[in-house]
């Protein structure tokens, strides 16, 4: 009888390990749905793993209706495989059959950052996510292997992965409605993280009042340590609800842009600190989810210089007299 490739499956296709010869099994089957008693039927195997790389595979005939294809995966990543009979070219049943090749030491996963816990609607969130070798050491991952589902009970959204270094990535994404999510992270289609996470109102920038005060902004003399400031950020009469990683304080000095440390206190209250090398006139400018506050840019002014006067000149004397100072 002739073998039906809707009654015939691919058996064993699962997660495969880089550099290791790996084997999977197709059972040929009758229209009956019965395994074919004997061998014979020929197989197209087509094994595509990342950036279109093809693997050659073997088949071995065990005679029974069985079959055992044995191929070595060689590169990480998502590996797509296709069974058809070599005769019609039609697809086995299930197929294309899809799953990952992964590596062959421990992987360890982590994920951290604002927008893994909290965030405003309609604005750009952003985490992110590092994954190591069981010592420690980077590991470079495709991105499609990564993923990161942001989901609530009426709303599923997923973040775009972009790679900034071997082992480290960002995810971005945007939520249109506030309200209580999970994030959701997977690797190699395994859950390896989740994440409660608060989405609150969007972010209004014109009604963020700030208030700042403390000796890093009264000016004075040039000082020989880092000095301090304490910002308090309002929306309305209500403490602004970010944290350090929302806002970003940028000093402008008289030839430099500064980069303070910024400390969380409590909700809408920081410490910025920062250390004025140069004497001059300063500006601090307020940014929140990379907006501008416009109410936040107070000028002062450190190292003013001081002038000493002396002599007969500051003293009084004759008048069409040449005075000396």
């Amino acid at each position: 009888d002739p073998t039906d490739p809707g009654k015939s499956s691919v058996l064993n296709w699962k997660k495969f390990v880089v550099d290791t010869p790996s084997k999977f099994s197709i059972v040929a089957c009758k229209e009956d749905g019965q395994q074919q008693p004997q061998g014979g039927v020929l197989f197209k195997i087509g094994l595509i793993g990342p950036s279109g790389v093809e693997y050659a595979s073997e088949v071995a005939d065990n005679q029974n209706g069985t079959y055992d294809v044995s191929f070595l995966p060689t590169k990480i990543g998502k590996l797509l495989g296709n069974v058809a009979l070599a005769e019609t070219g039609a697809h086995l049943k299930d197929t294309p059959l899809r799953t990952f090749v992964i590596p062959a030491c421990e992987v360890k996963f982590e994920a951290y950052g604002a927008g893994l816990t909290h965030g405003h609607a309609q604005r750009p969130l952003f985490f992110d996510i590092k994954i190591t070798d069981g010592d420690g050491k980077s590991l470079d991952v495709p991105t499609d292997c990564i993923e990161a589902i942001i989901q609530s009970p009426s709303l599923t959204t997923t973040a775009v992965i972009k790679p900034i270094n071997p082992g480290r990535y960002e995810a971005n994404y945007q939520l249109t409605n506030p309200g209580e999510y999970q994030v959701i992270c997977n690797l190699f289609g395994d859950e390896v993280g989740r994440y409660p996470l608060s989405c609150h109102d969007p972010i209004n920038l014109s009604l963020i009042t700030t208030s700042l005060f403390g000796d890093g902004i009264d000016g004075g003399e040039l000082p020989e340590h880092p000095v301090k400031f304490t910002a308090e950020l309002k929306s309305g009469n209500a403490p602004l609800q970010v944290d350090p990683s929302d806002v970003s304080f940028q000093i402008d000095g008289p030839f430099t842009t500064i980069e303070p440390t910024v400390t969380f206190n409590s909700p809408g209250n920081f410490t910025v600190e920062y250390f004025p090398k140069v004497m001059g006139d300063y500006d601090i400018a307020l940014s929140i989810h990379g907006g501008r506050v416009t109410d936040a840019h107070p000028s002062f002014t450190i190292g003013g210089l001081k002038c000493v006067l002396s002599g007969p000149g500051v003293k009084g004397g004759c008048i069409k007299e040449t005075s000396q100072i």
